[in-house]
């Protein structure tokens, strides 16, 4: 009978100590940026602030000054990138005490809203280049808006990247990388959130997704909003980057393939402070 109770107690332990480790988030301290690090689509002025995760295969950097967040993000798995070009990619923050309130950037937006033909030079659904050209592909060159997202849940507002809003963005690819910095004014994720600044300036959640809903879609719904561009709305571990994984070309959008699984990564950011 006590060997029966022994074993109930220690499966009960082992499901406790998997449910804590399914749950757990990264916990990523944040560098102070005294100049050093610049947004311009490359991540080498980053040097070891950023950090491999192993889990998800992608290099990711928090740094901050007094007034804006700075995030980069570096995947080198091939159907990662592919995933994001075709779904589009969500930023999100989050921040104690938000009360379901939502701020986010969505970019890229999906592939079905630039002409992907352009992007192999008439060679539809294929990234290569003409002989010659370098292999860095910025998709800003060819999409030059972000979906901001917020603070309701279906809210979202048409920006150009081009914007008064503090919020600078580049990113850049090529066959073996995805990188992504953003920069983002602390003033316009409190605007959003609207929460305490003290908790605004310590610590906050930072998650990275695919998206959930297809362009077409995406589409229609930006419409929804009568957003126009520019407008308010109311109210680890360290180490080198992975290997590439997966190869081939990623058909038309129309074409029927199977829907590779979700990317999701979250991190929670212990903010810097000057010395």
């Amino acid at each position: 009978m006590q060997n029966t109770k022994f074993q109930y107690l220690l499966i009960g332990i082992l499901l406790s100590a998997i449910l804590l480790s399914s749950c757990k988030k990264s916990v990523v301290q944040s560098s102070w940026n005294d100049g050093q690090i610049h947004i311009d689509g490359l991540y080498s002025d980053w040097r070891s602030n950023i950090m491999f995760n192993e889990k998800h295969n992608v290099g990711f950097g928090v740094a901050n000054d007094s007034s804006r967040l700075y995030i980069c993000l570096v995947a080198s798995d091939q159907q990662l990138m592919r995933q994001i070009m075709s779904r589009g990619f969500e930023c999100n923050i989050d921040v104690p005490g938000s009360k379901r309130r939502i701020f986010g950037i969505k970019y890229p937006t999906g592939i079905e809203n630039v002409e992907f033909a352009q992007m192999g030079r008439g060679q539809r659904g294929r990234m290569k280049p003409e002989s010659g050209e370098g292999t860095n592909i910025r998709p800003e060159d060819l999409q030059t808006e972000f979906i901001l997202l917020g603070p309701g849940k279906e809210d979202q507002q048409i920006i150009p990247l081009q914007n008064d809003y503090g919020v600078v963005l580049k990113t850049s690819r090529s066959y073996r990388q995805f990188v992504y910095e953003i920069q983002i004014p602390f003033s316009l994720i409190n605007e959003y959130l609207i929460v305490d600044e003290s908790k605004l300036k310590s610590e906050l959640t930072v998650v990275f997704k695919t998206a959930q809903i297809y362009p077409t879609e995406m589409r229609s719904g930006a419409d929804r909003t009568g957003g126009r561009p520019g407008g308010r709305p109311g109210g680890m571990s360290g180490g080198r980057m992975g290997g590439q994984r997966g190869s081939g070309h990623t058909g038309g959008p129309n074409m029927q393939r199977p829907v590779p699984e979700k990317f999701e990564f979250q991190a929670k950011v212990l903010l810097a402070s000057p010395e």
